[in-house]
């Protein structure tokens, strides 16, 4: 009996900081997405979580995010995750350092990643690699000249 208390105890307690934790950091969202995910239509509740997945990997919570994406076809992710994901980010950079002959769209990804992972010395010499390539391209010019006014 004492026994049944205490688990119950802890039930309730983690429930009680599960809900703390979305009340600080996202009171009415996910309240929202809460309430709605609970619809009786398949689509519905895989809608709302996707918009939870997006929620999460959007504020660097991958953990809580690939724990929603296992009920997620990855196809609706995989866009976000590789630009985004610290891990995919690394193997990204890594791919992109040891290439060789790199193009000026291989300099402005590699200057991308950089400028996340907040390597903005590397980034603006990626960038400075890729308008060196492309010069005419407004899109590595503007980025180019932007970096460099920094």
């Amino acid at each position: 009996m004492n026994l049944k208390k205490i688990i119950v105890s802890l039930v309730l307690s983690a429930i009680l900081l599960f809900n703390f934790y979305f009340y600080l950091y996202h009171p009415q969202y996910i309240n929202t997405l809460k309430s709605d995910i609970s619809h009786l239509s398949a689509g519905d509740n895989y809608y709302y979580r996707l918009r939870m997945w997006y929620l999460f990997a959007a504020d660097n919570d991958w953990e809580t995010a690939n724990n929603i994406a296992l009920k997620l076809d990855p196809v609706d992710t995989e866009n976000y995750r590789l630009a985004h994901d610290p891990a995919e980010l690394k193997k990204n950079l890594n791919r992109l350092v040891f290439k060789t002959n790199k193009t000026a769209q291989d300099w402005l990804e590699l200057g991308r990643v950089q400028y996340i992972i907040g390597k903005i010395d590397d980034a603006k010499n990626s960038f400075s690699q890729a308008h060196h390539l492309d010069p005419v391209n407004n899109d590595i010019s503007r980025l180019y000249f932007e970096l460099s006014a920094n």
